[in-house]
């Protein structure tokens, strides 16, 4: 029915927001999704980074930031690859202004990321290593302050053995699943390693 069906659409640019909103660390009001999923041209010289900065004020930069509260990141990426599934682009057809926003937030994170945690997001991983070389090129010379270059993220597409689940481990050794299900034991990880986390972001 269209009601159903609209209903349906809204619940998903709902979830979309809310997962924009974790990735940069700022709930993101229907104004700004709707500003945010502007066309974009990844060919513009010079790309209009202004706009991009507005929204990634939060955003965390580095590796090692991502690496300390990397459960975090995982919940947070999960309803992106769902969203993702089929689509080049976040907005679908075309590239948008959320492409390179969402890309210069979650590359941190997939950097941070093993190999089964990749394959168990890998619409996300086929969406970021699509993009990544287009934006890359955007960026040289590199972004004005405070948005910082990003690296290129090297994937292995060798599919790991076994089945691929979505988790990941405490300092203590525990498997857990995102839900906080522990699946399995492992030794425990070396200091700075990643734990359960927190939603707050660390120095950047």
């Amino acid at each position: 029915a269209p009601g159903t069906r609209a209903r349906a659409m809204a619940a998903a640019r709902d979830e979309l927001r809310a997962a924009y909103g974790r990735l940069l660390f700022r709930a993101l009001t229907p104004d700004e999704f709707l500003a945010i999923h502007a066309r974009t041209d990844l060919s513009a010289r010079p790309f209009p980074w202004k706009a991009a900065a507005a929204f990634l004020d939060r955003a965390v930069t580095t590796e090692a930031a991502a690496k300390a509260i990397l459960p975090f990141f995982l919940r947070a990426l999960a309803p992106l690859d769902k969203h993702l599934a089929g689509k080049t682009y976040l907005g679908g057809a075309g590239p948008v202004l959320a492409d390179v926003v969402i890309y210069m937030a979650a590359w941190p994170a997939v950097a941070a990321m093993d190999t089964t945690q990749r394959w168990a997001l890998p619409n996300l991983c086929r969406w970021l290593d699509g993009l990544q070389h287009r934006v890359l090129r955007l960026v040289s010379p590199p972004p004005p302050a405070p948005l910082k270059k990003p690296r290129e993220v090297a994937f292995d597409y060798d599919r790991p053995a076994g089945p691929v689940k979505l988790t990941f481990q405490t300092p203590g050794g525990e498997v857990r699943a995102l839900d906080g299900a522990v699946v399995a034991t492992a030794p425990p990880l070396p200091p700075g390693g990643a734990g359960g986390g927190t939603a707050a972001p660390p120095a950047r």
